[in-house]
């Protein structure tokens, strides 16, 4: 009886948890898209990074309140894009901190699992609900399944670890510009990433046991109560701190556009 409360409390806050994130993420996608300081490009790429964290709250929210089985027309439904969570993080990185560098076409690699998984949520989405509704996600499948899980944990590490190489190589490259727009910018995406990597090691441990226990020795956790909610608290608290980092951004640049406006309507005469 005791459990079943806990998992009821515990299912309450992971939908407090995953609706708030799903309020701020489109504000803040739409605020960088926007933005005009720093890369364009840059910006761009934590939009859709933030874009890519807002489809895949509604798919756990979907779980959570059992949309797919009330409507299973709905299944497959492509907001699922795990794989597109560690090349969006990685250029948002190296464009921030390296604004003149150019995208090439050898940087369409990076984009090709991720419009892998997209497509193919898309053809299972358009199939017959009779047809759809029979297919389970499967070890061997690297976009829904065993693989996509072993994909998702490796490449979004490596993606992380390249990004902060990127910040140790620019952090370098200012030591003796301590106090520049630049160097903030270092400090800041240096937090960022701390932050996603204290965050993604308790998701990407919720990941592992689940591909340990349901595909390897199948054992499905998920009949245990509470259990599933781990794993969509642990996502909820990544896009939470990607929010976080986001609002951050957005105040000081507001800071710094007053400080910059302050000296012209101090002196009005020096502007006539």
């Amino acid at each position: 009886m005791m459990s079943v409360e806990i998992a009821e409390i515990l299912r309450k806050v992971t939908l407090l948890a995953l609706a708030g994130a799903l309020v701020q993420t489109p504000v803040l996608a739409l605020r960088f898209a926007l933005r005009r300081a720093g890369s364009r490009t840059g910006n761009l790429a934590f939009a859709l990074l933030l874009g890519a964290f807002s489809l895949n709250l509604v798919y756990h929210l979907f779980i959570l309140l059992g949309i797919f089985e009330r409507y299973p027309e709905l299944l497959y439904l492509p907001v699922y894009c795990t794989l597109a969570f560690g090349p969006l993080l990685f250029f948002y990185v190296k464009l921030t901190l390296f604004p003149a560098y150019r995208l090439r076409w050898t940087d369409a690699k990076h984009i090709l699992l991720p419009l892998g998984q997209v497509a193919y949520f898309l053809a299972l989405f358009m199939l017959p609900v009779e047809l759809k509704s029979q297919i389970k996600r499967s070890l061997i499948s690297p976009f829904y399944g065993g693989v996509e899980m072993v994909l998702y944990v490796t490449t979004f590490y490596a993606y992380l670890y390249f990004a902060w190489r990127f910040v140790i190589y620019r952090r370098k490259q200012l030591r003796h510009h301590p106090l520049s727009p630049a160097m903030r910018e270092v400090h800041l995406l240096n937090q960022y990433l701390w932050g996603m990597l204290i965050l993604y090691f308790f998701n990407s441990t919720y990941i592992a046991t689940d591909f340990i226990s349901y595909d390897l020795l199948t054992i499905n956790l998920h009949a245990l109560p509470g259990f599933t909610r781990l794993g969509e608290l642990s996502f909820a608290t990544l896009v939470w701190w990607s929010c976080f980092h986001g609002w951050r951004v957005w105040l000081i640049d507001r800071f710094v556009a007053s400080r910059k406006k302050r000296p012209a309507s101090a002196h009005p005469a020096l502007s006539s």
